[in-house]
Order: C-alpha cells, then structure tokens, then sequence
C-alpha cells in the first residue's frame, strides 16, 4: 500500500452563534491513503441495499476519527495526452491516477464528495473506508 493520495475527512463539530445556539460546523481534515475500486462482492452485496459503492480508500486507523464524509480531489488531466498532472505539472503514475480520471476527472481537476457507508478494521493499524456517492451529500 503506497498512502500517496490525499484524502479530505469533513468531520462535524458546533460552535455556540451569537444566539446562543449550537450550530454544526463543518471540520476538514487532510489525510494520506491508498485508493482502490471496490471489489465485484461488494458491489453486487452494496447495491442489494440501495448503495452505490465507488471505492475504497485505506489508511492508518488512528488517522480516522468517525467521519461521514470524504472529499477527493482529482488531479488535472494533461490536454495532450491521457495522464494526469499534479499541481505542479508533473506526471502521476500508477492505478490510483487511472483510477481517478475514471471517477470524473477533467481538465481543470474536480472535488467529489462521497460518504462512508462502512468501516474495516484491517492488519498493522489500518482502516479501509468503503466510499459512495450519494445524493443526501452535498458538494457545497
């Protein structure tokens, strides 16, 4: 498992308003894991309960407070050819950047948000993060 991806968690706190009154605030958090599709078994068993797996991300568990929702941020796809180029130009390789322009990605780069519909408690201090995209989660 590489970890070079950069996943954001939007976890959920509440501030007090000038009313008094607790509001929830939205807390993003930047962490690093592998990116993966989900496997056949788990689309197939996913979508018998309405859900629309989309991938799998894995990570250290101590990096995963219960979050609900995940950003991905998609890189730029070079207009010359099929790679895709991080923000400073460079060619990203390997099945996580093909995996990405597969999710969505264009040539200006693009954030879509997924929420976790399960857990998994893997080997060595790692949690996968079953993802889907959903229509109750809001990209704004």
């Amino acid at each position: 498992m590489d970890r070079s991806n950069v996943l954001t968690l939007i976890g959920e706190s509440y501030a007090v308003d000038e009313l008094g009154q607790r509001v929830p605030v939205k807390v993003p958090r930047k962490v690093f894991c592998d990116l993966r599709s989900v496997t056949r078994a788990e689309w197939a068993a996913a979508g018998q309960l309405g859900l629309k797996p989309d991938l799998v991300a894995t990570m250290f568990s101590p990096d995963y407070h219960g979050e609900q929702i995940a950003e991905l941020t998609t890189p730029l796809v070079s207009s010359e050819s099929s790679y895709l180029l991080d923000a400073d130009g460079k060619q990203l390789r390997g099945s996580a950047g093909q995996l990405l322009r597969e999710q969505g990605g264009d040539a200006r780069g693009s954030t879509i948000r997924y929420g976790v519909y399960r857990t998994y408690l893997g080997r060595n201090e790692t949690i996968e993060l079953y993802l889907e995209r959903k229509t109750g989660v809001s990209n704004g």
